[in-house]
């Protein structure tokens, strides 16, 4: 309920997603707010914070030079003992055959970029990253991976659930990356789990052998130091075997494009990576197929850049993120691939780009609207479709003529023509653009974790490492240097 206009009790609204909310009451107290909130909103954990300011405390004078100003409180919790943590969990990797070390957008946060470079070259072990922290190691880097989750090569995965040591800095193990069975995750491993915040491993449903509630940066650091005290083993052979899973299982368009009137999604975005630049900035929408096959098919190369938010998945990020990451960069171009559903949620920030003339370039990929809910319609409600394409009441506009309305340079991407020299001239323009990529509407996503939906109506996922469309049974069999589970067998 309000009293005035436009009020609202944004505190208690906000106080669950953020550090720190409160409103100024006192017009002498701002200072201190002001310290307390910049402090917690940088140290540790990054995070939100929010300052509600009343108009009459808005209004109000003030003397900066006296205002009281907040002192942060010396920290009662003393870390452990890092170099100590550091040789236990060097002493179980050296025991190990088969290991991993998995990056989070954590070692990001903790401007520690240089020191996971560092490390890895010191330790000489198998890298992957998530989807967040996809451009911290090139694609071509022979320590890399692969990125494994539901929807990931097989290869990513089939080294993620055949390892017997895993080492994860900075990341969640987010349900997207455990593949929503934390049991099943890595079940063969020793597992070393270093996070700032203590709640994050505390969720973790399985065992931790050495959780390490740290830094990243000193973490690592603490690593790259006593590293010389424990001589790693050779593991040409199991870098030989990632590098063979690479080539066997490559990523594909599921559906032939040349025998369709559409465009594959698989195809556009291996030929859009092929043509992005190195040193280029990439900043994709973060919701819908359109943005998963993207990033599934991303090929980093040296200093590029590619920051998106797919953990939440909002949709109507790109225009905005794209301005902001344009701005950021002083007005360098800006690669940008967003679904035509999201797309609309904030196209009328196209008249921002034309008003500043930012050199961003949209590939708005046409998939007859929100495929993702229309997928979830299909799977998990018989095909009961509501307001997700434009048999069910939704309704999208042209948006190179919308684009066009703005003074935006727009056009298709033509299937006919040579889509790969159109591609390379959007790029090279020194214009912003908006392409509209006509795709299949409904083309697989795979390889992808499949999940069938119990008579209760829970969902159960089937295990990392198998994911569809199966493999025959002998051949998954070869791939397992661990134990099957039963329902792999079957």
């Amino acid at each position: 309920r309000q009293l005035g206009f436009q009020e609202i009790d944004i505190v208690a609204m906000v106080q669950s997603v953020t550090k720190y909310a409160v409103t100024i009451t006192d017009p002498n107290s701002i200072a201190w707010h002001l310290d307390k909130a910049i402090h917690l909103a940088k140290s540790g954990r990054p995070g939100p914070v929010w300052i509600d300011i009343p108009l009459d405390v808005q209004a109000a004078s003030i003397d900066p030079l006296a205002l009281p100003r907040y002192t942060p409180e010396p920290t009662a919790v003393q870390q452990a003992d890092l170099y100590e943590v550091a040789r236990k969990t060097l002493q179980l990797l050296s025991q190990s055959e088969r290991p991993i070390l998995m990056a989070g957008n954590g070692i990001r946060t903790a401007k520690a970029l240089e020191q996971f470079q560092h490390l890895i070259e010191v330790l000489q072990i198998p890298v992957q990253t998530t989807w967040l922290s996809l451009d911290f190691i090139t694609d071509d880097h022979p320590l890399f991976a692969g990125r494994p989750g539901v929807i990931a090569p097989r290869g990513a995965n089939f080294a993620l659930q055949n390892c017997d040591f895993f080492l994860s800095i900075g990341t969640r193990i987010d349900m997207f990356l455990s593949g929503y069975a934390h049991h099943n995750f890595a079940r063969a491993a020793h597992k070393v789990v270093c996070d700032i915040d203590e709640a994050e491993i505390q969720k973790l449903k399985m065992t931790i052998d050495i959780p390490v509630v740290a830094d990243a940066r000193d973490f690592m650091q603490a690593l790259i130091d006593v590293a010389p005290e424990f001589p790693q083993p050779d593991r040409r052979e199991w870098l030989d075997r990632i590098t063979r899973w690479k080539a066997r299982y490559p990523l594909a368009a599921p559906i032939d494009s040349k025998k369709q009137q559409k465009i594959s999604a698989y195809t556009f975005s291996n030929m859009l990576s092929d043509e992005i630049p190195e040193d280029a900035l990439i900043a994709p929408g973060s919701s819908g197929f359109a943005c998963e096959i993207f990033l599934l098919m991303l090929k980093i190369k040296k200093g590029q850049r590619c920051f998106h938010n797919h953990a939440t998945g909002a949709m109507g990020l790109a225009p905005p993120a794209a301005i902001g990451a344009c701005f950021a960069a002083n007005k360098k171009t800006v690669i940008s691939v967003d679904g035509d559903g999201g797309f609309q949620l904030n196209i009328q920030e196209l008249a921002t780009i034309a008003a500043h003339h930012l050199p961003i370039k949209f590939f708005i990929i046409n998939n007859n609207g929100y495929a993702s809910i229309r997928a979830s319609q299909n799977n998990y409600f018989a095909g009961n479709k509501v307001a997700c394409d434009d048999s069910s009441g939704l309704q999208l506009p042209d948006v190179v003529r919308i684009a066009t309305a703005y003074g935006i340079t727009a056009e298709k991407l033509n299937q006919t023509g040579d889509m790969r020299a159109q591609i390379r001239r959007i790029l090279a323009s020194k214009d912003p653009v908006v392409c509209e990529v006509d795709v299949i509407p409904d083309e697989p996503r795979i390889p992808r974790l499949s999940t069938a939906q119990r008579k209760d109506g829970s969902v159960v996922s089937k295990p990392l490492e198998d994911l569809f469309p199966f493999l025959d049974r002998d051949e998954f069999a070869e791939n397992m240097l661990i134990s099957m589970l039963i329902e792999e067998t079957q």
